[in-house]
């Protein structure tokens, strides 16, 4: 996980570095199209360690594909289609955190429920 976080970071300095040598116009404005990419990654990270992989795949999918066309619209100045993206796979990456948080609470109860029939 934390190799991740690292991987993903670094992969993030490089694409800000990459696009400011491109020439940006407004370096502010892309410094905040970057931040909500980062902050998708970031979700998505948390949404992994939420076990979404397994309780919320599709949603999981969801997010992961938007971040990648996010990454590719910024590589090809694209930038209005790339914050747009990369709000929706924020979106994406919470509502399967939350998805997979409700499952886990749902088997949780579950089991509890259980438990208590037995006594």
């Amino acid at each position: 996980m934390k190799k991740t976080i690292i991987k993903n970071h670094w992969k993030n300095v490089v694409i800000i570095v990459g696009v400011l040598q491109c020439g940006c116009t407004n370096p502010k404005l892309l410094y905040m199209d970057m931040a909500k990419i980062a902050n998708a990654e970031l979700a998505i990270n948390k949404a992994q360690d939420s076990n979404a992989e397994e309780l919320a795949p599709r949603e999981l999918h969801d997010a992961i594909r938007k971040l990648r066309q996010a990454k590719k619209a910024i590589s090809e100045k694209y930038y209005d289609e790339a914050v747009h993206l990369a709000e929706k796979a924020l979106m994406d990456a919470m509502l399967a955190e939350a998805k997979a948080e409700l499952e886990m609470a749902q088997q949780i109860a579950k089991d509890w429920r259980e438990k208590m029939k037995k006594k």
